[in-house]
């Protein structure tokens, strides 16, 4: 994930001391991940209580 927001742009952000605009790619990041993160263990859980239930 860190590797991931460096490569993004946020290391150029820190090194113009542009600390507000590194903080908002951060969070955009850091809900995008997550974001995907549970859309993902709730489609895992969908197909294993279909596949026990039917």
């Amino acid at each position: 994930m860190v590797t991931a927001a460096l490569e993004g742009g946020l290391w150029a952000y820190l090194e113009k001391k542009a600390y507000k605009e590194a903080a908002k790619l951060l969070v955009k990041f850091a809900v995008g991940s997550n974001a995907v993160g549970l859309a993902g263990t709730l489609i895992y859980y969908g197909g294993v209580c279909t596949y026990k239930h039917g």
